[in-house]
């Protein structure tokens, strides 16, 4: 089997279409996180200004500054379970980008790997004889190298999604915590009124 003009030119336009659709995809994916990001900070903002409203409402309404620091910190949890869940959010959007990204990459990696086999397939064909244990160490190679990338894959995937169950783990915990200790202060200066 000998390379032509012909199936070189095939073989470059197929490529070059193949890069294409996957730069199309790929910009789809992140064009799709920047609109989810977009709505996410014009929600966010209008959240922000009907609170910041309501709470110097609030405040305006306090008779003294007992009250006044109660207002204050009821606002303190509130606040921070709307930061941590439009954080969550941004998380969630670049999580998803993420491995839209990866699921694209891991597609072009087997594209890749069954090109370089199908190279040396044909390689093997037409190489001199006693050629073929050179031809067989380099698919061996391929596969090792393969093999590597899909355990480090598979690996990063374990570590981010321990890591974000940690950070949501912490996160929960320490909302509670202030939480708690907000409404504790609440309750005291009630009391103390």
């Amino acid at each position: 089997m000998s390379v032509t003009p012909e199936k070189i030119v095939e073989t470059g336009k197929a490529k070059l279409e193949t890069n294409l659709k996957t730069i199309g995809t790929a910009g789809s994916s992140v064009f799709a996180a920047a609109e989810k990001l977009v709505a996410l900070n014009v929600a966010a903002t209008r959240a922000t200004i009907d609170d910041s409203a309501e709470l110097i409402r609030k405040l305006l309404a306090a008779k003294d500054p007992k009250a006044l620091a109660a207002v204050q910190l009821g606002a303190i949890a509130p606040a921070l379970e709307k930061a941590v869940t439009y954080f969550g959010s941004v998380a969630g959007i670049t999580a998803q980008t993420q491995s839209d990204l990866v699921k694209l990459a891991e597609a072009e990696a087997l594209v890749l790997v069954h090109n370089a086999n199908a190279t040396l397939e044909g390689a093997l064909k037409n190489a001199p004889f006693g050629a073929d244990a050179a031809v067989k160490a380099l698919k061996s190679a391929v596969a090792s190298v393969t093999s590597v990338y899909q355990t480090a894959t598979e690996v990063a995937k374990q570590v981010t999604e321990s890591t974000q169950a940690g950070v949501k783990s912490a996160t929960d915990v320490a909302v509670e915590t202030v939480s708690k200790n907000t409404q504790a202060a609440v309750s005291a200066l009630k009391v103390a009124a």
